[in-house]
């Protein structure tokens, strides 16, 4: 069996991840407070986008190759809390109603008890082609 020992994969070209094809990884994460706001860590996250109280959008380094990735987001506002996060650019019904789709950004709202607000830990994830 072989072992491949590195620090870094990249294309041949070096300009991004590599090719999966047996499975993909998530190309794109984060966790922030939407109450400071702030990015606490993250990957492939360029910026974070403070649109109004509980609207915040996540920028990506490198874009996607198309608006149909996969996202998936959560929040955690304290204890008791009825907190939720929903991914906005995926065409998703919510509080901000429906946004269009972007390769290059997602949008999340934020709710406490049904209402938009700011919460202080959001969490995302997304997967699928980079561009």
């Amino acid at each position: 069996m072989s072992i491949a020992a590195v620090d870094n994969l990249s294309n041949r070209a070096g300009t991004k991840p590599p090719a999966v094809t047996r499975g993909e990884f998530v190309q794109a994460r984060a966790k922030y407070s939407g109450s400071t706001p702030a990015i606490t860590d993250s990957f492939n996250v360029s910026s974070l986008t403070d649109n109004a109280a509980g609207d915040q959008t996540l920028n990506w380094s490198t874009a996607f190759g198309n608006v149909d990735y996969t996202a998936t987001t959560d929040a955690i506002a304290g204890t008791g809390s009825a907190t939720k996060a929903y991914p906005q650019s995926l065409n998703n019904a919510s509080s901000l109603g429906s946004a269009a789709a972007s390769v290059s950004s997602l949008r999340i709202a934020t709710t406490i008890s049904g209402n938009l607000s700011d919460v202080g830990n959001v969490f995302a994830l997304a997967v699928g082609d980079y561009a």
